[in-house]
C-alpha cells in the first residue's frame, strides 16, 4: 500500500476513531481493569474481556455482542470512570500529542465517531482540540448511586454496523475519510459511507484491517501529509 501525497476533495471530512487510534489503549477495557482491580477473579475476567475485545476488533463478532458481552463482565461506577479519564490523559497517541494545533486548526472539518462511551471520551476529545458536539459515542446508564447499569440502547451505535448508521445520519457532503484500527471503521468505507480508510498504525497494526485499508499512515505526521491538508 503506496502512500499518496495528495488526495483531492471539495471539502475534507476527518472522522476519527478513538480507541487504539487517537489514544494507545481500549478504553472500555481499562475501565474494566479498573473496576475489577478487587475482585478475587480479576485475572480470569480481565483476559475474557481483552478476548472478546479482539475478536470484535477483529470483524470477528458483532459490534454488539462483543459490547453485551463485556459489559456482563464487569460493573464500573463514576468513580472508575473518573480515574480512567486520568489514565487516558496520559494515553494520548504521542503524535496526536504533538498535534493539537492542527486538531484545533481544523475542528470544523473534524468528527469523533465511536462505539465506546461520551462519559469519558469527551474530556479527552475537548483537550485534544474536538468540539464537544462533534463527537458522536454511546452513552452510559447509571443508577441513584452512580453505579452503572447498562447504556442507552436508543444510541444507533449500540446496533451492528452502527457506526455507519450514525455518519450517514450526519448527511456529510464532500470527501470523507474514516481514520482508525479497526473493523468498524473498515467497515464505513465497505458499505459506501465513507471514500477512502485510513489504517492508523501508531498504536496497533492489525494484519486483517490495514490489508482493506486504502492508505496507511503510522503517525498524524503521515495523515497530515496523505490529506495534504497544510499544517496548522
Amino acid at each position: 500500500m503506496k502512500l499518496a501525497p495528495e488526495l483531492k476533495g471539495e471539502r475534507k471530512n476527518l472522522i476519527f476513531d478513538f480507541d487504539s487510534t487517537l489514544v494507545a489503549v481500549e478504553s472500555l477495557d481499562e475501565l474494566a481493569l479498573i473496576a475489577l482491580r478487587d475482585q478475587p477473579d480479576k485475572d480470569a475476567r480481565q483476559a475474557e474481556i481483552r478476548r472478546i475485545t479482539a475478536l470484535g476488533m477483529e470483524g470477528k463478532l458483532p459490534f454488539s455482542e462483543s459490547l453485551s458481552r463485556r459489559m456482563m463482565l464487569f460493573s464500573a461506577t463514576q468513580e472508575n470512570i473518573d480515574e480512567l479519564i486520568e489514565l487516558l490523559r496520559h494515553s494520548i497517541a504521542p503524535s496526536v500529542a504533538r498535534n493539537r494545533s492542527f486538531f484545533e486548526e481544523h475542528q470544523e472539518e473534524m468528527y469523533l465517531l465511536s462505539s465506546g462511551f461520551r462519559e469519558y471520551i469527551t474530556p479527552i476529545a475537548e483537550w485534544i482540540g474536538f468540539l464537544p458536539e462533534r463527537v458522536i459515542a454511546n452513552s452510559f446508564v447509571f443508577d441513584e448511586a452512580g453505579r452503572v447499569t447498562g447504556a442507552d440502547l436508543a444510541n444507533p451505535l449500540m446496533g451492528d454496523k452502527g457506526k455507519v448508521a450514525a455518519l450517514a445520519s450526519l448527511g456529510l457532503s464532500g470527501t470523507t475519510f474514516i481514520i482508525g484500527d479497526g473493523y468498524t471503521d473498515y467497515e464505513i468505507r465497505k458499505e459506501g459511507r465513507a471514500d477512502a480508510f485510513i489504517a492508523f498504525t501508531e498504536n496497533v497494526a492489525r494484519a486483517g484491517i490495514v490489508e482493506k485499508a486504502d492508505y496507511r499512515v503510522a503517525n498524524m505526521e503521515e495523515l497530515i501529509y496523505l490529506l495534504g491538508i497544510p499544517p496548522a
